[in-house]
């Protein structure tokens, strides 16, 4: 069994069981050339990504595996006071910039320009060697760069009011399903892999049009961009 991110071929993965996830409605040839040479199936989250991951040309089995949530991330109740926006990311690699954290704040500081008493706040949580998340001098938007225990972040999670992911692109997405486990309604596009356990009943959904990445990791790729107005 090989779990990997990285598009790498190595001897000893030949005839082994891949684990993937992936976030754009279809895979590089390249990285569908490395599955084909190295492994005799693969496991995959979502059916959505089982049917991207045909789509792109991949012809071998394919388990579709949801992710499961400790039984930790209990449900608590909504503190609205102050009311807190939270979003989860790793920012630490190129492929990250498909959370699209800088419109984040921006949707953010467009929804709310006058609320400067803390009522209202967001809370991004990162870690400590990802890229530095600039909040422009807004004292209602907290970066948190630490790693963290599970404990300490179910406690986190239960202090936000509402989840919020602006991202390009999910092939599952742990933080919002995590999120809604805690009880925090979640406002995200309903695409990718968030389709299959996420409702109505439990989220605001965010219009979004489909768009070409130019360059980056997900060069070529179909990927989406939600629609500001809807979010703000």
């Amino acid at each position: 069994f090989w779990a990997s991110f990285d598009h790498t071929i190595e001897p000893e993965q030949r005839g082994s069981l891949r684990y993937v996830v992936h976030e754009s409605e279809q895979v590089p040839r390249a990285a569908i050339g490395m599955y084909q040479q190295t492994n005799c199936a693969l496991a995959t989250p979502s059916f959505w990504n089982a049917q991207v991951l045909s789509r792109s040309g991949w012809r071998g089995p394919i388990y579709v595996v949801p992710h499961g949530i400790s039984s930790q991330f209990s449900f608590s109740p909504i503190k609205a006071d102050p009311f807190v926006f939270g979003c989860v990311v790793r920012y630490g690699s190129t492929a990250a910039r498909r959370k699209n954290i800088t419109e984040l704040i921006r949707n953010f500081q467009a929804a709310f320009p006058h609320t400067h008493d803390q009522s209202i706040q967001l809370w991004i949580k990162s870690f400590p060697d990802d890229y530095v998340i600039q909040t422009n001098g807004d004292s209602r938007i907290r970066v948190i760069r630490e790693y963290w225990s599970q404990e300490t972040y179910i406690n986190w999670l239960r202090q936000i009011t509402v989840y919020v992911n602006n991202s390009a692109g999910e092939g599952w997405c742990m933080p919002i399903h995590e999120a809604l486990a805690i009880g925090r309604p979640v406002i995200t596009p309903f695409h990718g892999g968030i389709t299959e356990y996420v409702t109505q009943a439990c989220a605001y959904f965010v219009p979004y049009r489909r768009i070409r990445a130019i360059s980056g990791f997900y060069a070529r790729q179909t990927m989406i961009e939600p629609k500001s107005g809807y979010m703000i």
